[in-house]
């Protein structure tokens, strides 16, 4: 081809092209000027789908609720140590990863069926490796509580933390009704004769100021020291004649009662877990042993030595997220001399969730958990417990256990349990629990008493 021709073709290729795409520009035709509603289906569907505003009225309802859960969720997960009782010091360098001097602000209420109502809220702020936390639920001048902690962290990893609490409670309304598993046929408990309640009604008054520290030392290990001094003192409840502690048990077989003790109390303990996280499901073994002691300030009660522990096995069943949990747990305390210990020092089983626990000098626990996540942030659980208490560890019998099952819901984050909903049977009634904001029904004692 000569280049004459080759120059002609070119030519004539350029203009079809240059033809073809004037053509595919100016191309409009009226029915695209003026669009048919029909053929547009954004218009031949209603403006909202059937159900929408019963849906938009749920999710209005549901909002208050809903934020309520996002306030914990964060204010717990910016300062998880606040709230744990599983894990004092975290695996992570975010511990207190928030905007420096952020203060926030969530919700703690605590309801149980035949126990009074305790609402309050949770203020906490994290500076760098500093945090501050201070808590206040007031009911009345005789049902209130105050708690504050401070908490420095150190390390790159801040793998060790010094936390300093100081904590009030005013509580009426409390009872006892004697020492043993089967207080009345126990003969250390000597009862008024023509009493008209079987356990004795108190108001307790309680400070307490606790110095520790905690470290993590391996991947999986914990190791916590802690002091403490304590001051209680039992009163008579308001408006229960008849029933007050001298009602119901003769002159000095009630130790500590309507009276003041102050004590003392050190304890080193030792934390092996091996969960990847606390809140959600997760299989692990959790390994725990303490030990302390204690004595009377004045000497006007014993001194005493406390020992205990706990074994938690998480075993996961078909999904990762289904766990069958059993766990069994310990506690002893041993008086020295010969002087009485007040009966509020004596163990008992404090993560039993039925009604009519009992104290003495060893407490021990069996539980069954099978707990499974729902969804995000929401985990259910089955659980069944037995207790019993005895004046030794030789002395622990399989009768008369006290027990409760029931079921569940709770809340938690990635690294701490936030609330839990939840209803219990057992033979002294029928407990309903509502608890969100607070990790333990015991509001956040460190120690194991």
């Amino acid at each position: 081809m000569t280049g004459a021709r080759r120059h002609r073709a070119s030519s004539t290729r350029a203009a079809l092209a240059f033809a073809v795409s004037c053509a595919s520009f100016s191309y409009a035709p009226a029915s695209l000027a003026e669009p048919d509603k029909d053929d547009i289906g954004g218009m031949i569907r209603p403006a909202s789908p059937p159900g929408e505003n019963g849906r938009a009225l749920l999710d209005a309802l549901l909002f208050i609720p809903r934020a309520l859960v996002q306030v914990v969720v964060l204010a717990s997960t910016a300062t998880v140590s606040f709230f744990e009782d599983q894990q004092v010091v975290p695996r992570a360098e975010s511990l207190l990863r928030s905007n420096d001097g952020t203060l926030r602000v969530a919700p703690t209420i605590s309801l149980a069926s035949g126990l009074r109502p305790d609402v309050g809220a949770r203020m906490t702020s994290p500076v760098g490796s500093f945090g501050s936390m201070l808590r206040a639920s007031i009911i009345d001048p005789d049902y209130y509580v105050t708690e504050a902690r401070l908490l420095k962290s150190f390390g790159e990893r801040r793998q060790t933390q010094i936390v300093v609490e100081g904590y009030q409670q005013r509580r009426s309304g409390q009872t006892f009704a004697g020492v043993g598993q089967s207080p009345e046929s126990d003969p250390r408990n000597v009862f008024v004769p023509g009493r008209e309640a079987q356990s004795g009604t108190f108001l307790e008054n309680r400070q307490r100021v606790i110095l520790a520290l905690a470290t993590r030392f391996a991947e999986d290990y914990e190791l916590l020291l802690s002091t403490s001094y304590q001051r209680r003192t039992l009163e008579n409840s308001p408006d229960t004649a008849g029933e007050t502690l001298a009602d119901t048990f003769a002159p000095g077989s009630a130790p500590g009662a309507n009276d003041r003790s102050e004590r003392a109390y050190s304890e080193v303990a030792l934390r092996r877990d091996t969960r990847a996280v606390r809140g959600p499901p997760a299989a692990g073994l959790l390994l725990e042993a303490y030990g302390g002691s204690s004595q009377d300030v004045k000497d006007k009660y014993a001194a005493a030595l406390h020992a205990g522990g706990r074994l938690a096995w998480f075993i996961s069943v078909v999904r990762k997220t289904s766990i069958l949990n059993p766990r069994v747990t310990l506690d002893a305390v041993a008086p020295l001399g010969d002087r009485p210990l007040p009966f509020r020092e004596l163990a008992y089983a404090s993560s039993f969730r039925g009604v009519g626990g009992r104290v003495d000098r060893v407490a021990a626990l069996a539980s069954l958990d099978y707990r499974w996540q729902l969804r995000k942030y929401v985990a259910a659980r089955l659980f069944a417990d037995a207790t019993t208490v005895a004046p030794h560890v030789s002395e622990l019998k399989l009768t008369d256990l006290a027990w409760a099952v029931g079921a569940g819901v709770d809340l938690h984050s990635t690294t701490t349990e936030i609330g839990r909903l939840g209803l219990a049977y057992s033979p002294g009634g029928i407990q309903f629990i509502l608890v969100f904001g607070l990790a333990d029904p015991g509001f956040g004692d460190r120690q194991h008493r």
